[in-house]
């Protein structure tokens, strides 16, 4: 089935009969499938993409125009919130100057941006490629991921419900 067939084909349900189709393609995305996390992707397409440590647990979820781009952005301080999200996290327990970031124009101090790359160097990504339904697919994973009950590790999207 082609885009245009599916995005029709997804239009014409009904809002819980969408719902339930976007729970499944969130079931069956293989967390198994993970690469290391790094600054290349030969995946030049829209998508989304899961953050996941090394036992699988996702730590973010997020949609791309460009899933190659977007992994470049990952390892820029001012470009991607979860990495900021992430190293405030990191660095928490530190009381220095350049240890803090809160906002998308300040990197951290140039010893902690080299440990943040090392750290995100120990992350995998789940790419999956898809041209329609990404945001709703990023917004069912974040609300399942939030409401988990057994989450035992942090959980870095920050921002709210898209309108």
């Amino acid at each position: 089935m082609d885009a245009k067939k599916l995005a029709k084909a997804l239009l014409s349900l009904g809002e819980v009969e969408a719902k339930a189709v976007l729970d499944e393609i969130v079931k069956i995305v293989d967390r198994k499938r993970k690469f290391p996390l790094t600054r290349d992707s030969e995946m030049s397409k829209p998508g989304f993409y899961l953050l996941v440590d090394k036992q699988g647990e996702i730590l973010y979820v997020g949609e791309t125009g460009n899933i190659c781009k977007r992994h470049r952005d990952l390892f820029d301080t001012r470009n991607h919130s979860f990495r900021r999200s992430y190293g405030n996290h990191l660095f928490s327990k530190i009381d220095s100057p350049g240890s803090w970031v809160d906002s998308s124009k300040k990197r951290f101090a140039d010893d902690l941006e080299d440990e943040l790359n090392k750290k995100m160097g120990k992350l995998f990504v789940i790419d999956v490629p898809m041209w329609i339904g990404r945001k709703e697919i990023e917004e069912t994973y974040i609300q399942r991921e939030k409401n988990s009950p057994d989450r035992d590790q942090h959980f870095y999207n920050i921002r709210k419900r898209r309108k």
